[in-house]
């Protein structure tokens, strides 16, 4: 039986910046080998996730792993580990850090692991090639380690297709007490028994033998990734001056580890610097107190002195105060000529507080209305309020889901519009 299936006069596909991946925003077709006859017989390829994981099962038999070559290292790094917890803390590491990620892939090598004992010797290797490792290091330390097959966050499939379409990725599910936790290997600056966002909520295929088991990856919410701001300032001619503690969670420290940790030892500080103050010349940072940046379990929190210019206007006066520089999603609204969805990289969590104390002579004469606008994918509330001596300026901004449809574009640019207008409103004291 042939089907041909045919299409006329579409448009051409445009990449756009954030696109999410074109499996997830556009229909199509993807055809499943269940099985094929040869001389009146029945030969089974994939017709459920039982057959897919048999073939997976049999190229891992093929792998020709060597355990003797990862003793000695497994020995060093797991000798002075008091806990279990410990220990595989100290093998994922090492995993993340010494093992370069490479994805290349060739013929069969794209579904079969690299034996542990290669990525071992060459410090290299793909996602396979680091799962197999991790998990035969874990296995020399005396834990149920399990090869993980999973789909990315790019793919929208579970194993209820039996394709080789459903998965693009592989882990390690340590198997304790009970309960799974995944180690994906190729992830760098993670902590043990957290998830990157990219196989949040992600079904997992768990080797198991001649068996198999299926599980789900936790899914969190956007507080996972808060990014916490506290700042003291006072008003000086037309800067705000002061102090400032910023806490990171998640992919927010995530990325700012990863990132800090990649460039050369006298670029560290100058570039911090620069992300501190978002790459505002009018923002000075001084006196940064740096974190303990390999903790990988504790929240990243950095202090520093601040001094934002052109922050105060004064005039007949009145003191008219601008207390955000930075006007998160500002400019983030959609215009008529972008064709696809809009794709955050992972859900969003800023919580700001300021306090901003009235200089000797003034009082309040006007602060802005609170505004709050909220539904179930993204919220954002802001307001002033009279603190006596002082104005407290907060902000909270949450994105709870990745994708903004293009249906949905009108109601996310009222938003921001309601944002924006929130922005540009400013706090007045008078003299008294």
């Amino acid at each position: 039986i042939k089907y041909t299936y045919e299409l006329k006069n579409i448009p051409a596909f445009k990449k756009e910046y954030h696109s999410p991946n074109w499996a997830k925003a556009y229909p199509h077709i993807i055809v499943v080998s269940k099985s094929y006859t040869s001389n009146g017989q029945k030969k089974v390829l994939f017709e459920s996730v039982k057959d897919l994981y048999a073939w997976y099962h049999s190229l891992c038999k093929e792998i020709g792993n060597n355990s003797d070559d990862l003793k000695p290292i497994v020995t060093q790094l797991t000798k002075d580990k008091k806990s279990d917890v410990e220990k595989i803390e100290a093998l994922y590491y090492y995993v993340q850090d010494k093992v370069r990620y490479i994805a290349f892939e060739n013929g069969i090598m794209g579904f079969k692991p690299e034996p542990a004992q290669n990525v071992f010797k060459n410090k290299y290797g793909d996602c396979k090639g680091k799962a197999n490792l991790l998990t035969q290091m874990l296995r020399v330390a005396g834990y149920d380690a399990r090869l993980t097959w999973i789909g990315t966050s790019d793919l929208p499939y579970d194993y209820t297709l039996p394709s080789l379409a459903v998965d693009n990725h592989m882990i390690s599910t340590l198997v304790m007490n009970g309960k799974h936790y995944f180690l994906d290997g190729t992830e760098e600056d993670i902590a043990f028994n957290d998830y990157a966002s990219r196989i949040q909520g992600k079904q997992v295929l768990i080797e198991d033998g001649n068996n198999y088991m299926l599980d789900r990856i936790p899914e969190f919410n956007a507080d996972r990734n808060k990014v916490e701001s506290i700042l003291k300032l006072k008003i000086e001619d037309a800067a705000l001056i002061g102090t400032c503690t910023s806490t990171y969670n998640g992919e927010s420290k995530i990325s700012l580890v990863g990132a800090f940790n990649a460039l050369r030892s006298e670029k560290k500080k100058d570039a911090l610097e620069n992300y501190l103050r978002s790459g505002n010349s009018n923002i000075l940072i001084t006196n940064i107190h740096n974190p303990d940046w390999d903790d990988r379990q504790k929240p990243l929190q950095i202090s520093f002195d601040i001094k934002a210019n052109t922050q105060v206007t004064k005039a007949a006066g009145e003191l008219y105060i601008n207390a955000d520089w930075e006007k998160e999603l500002s400019n983030f609204d959609f215009d008529s000529t972008r064709k696809n969805d809009y794709e955050f990289d992972h859900k969003i969590y800023i919580n700001t507080q300021v306090e901003i104390a009235i200089p000797d002579g003034y009082k309040i004469d006007y602060i802005p209305d609170a505004v709050s606008k909220k539904n179930t994918d993204y919220s954002f509330e802001g307001s002033y309020t009279n603190k006596g001596n002082s104005i407290m300026y907060s902000k909270k901004i949450i994105i709870n889901k990745t994708i903004i449809r293009k249906e949905d574009f009108a109601a996310w640019n009222d938003f921001i519009t309601s944002i924006n207008k929130f922005y540009n409103d400013q706090a007045i004291l008078a003299k008294k």
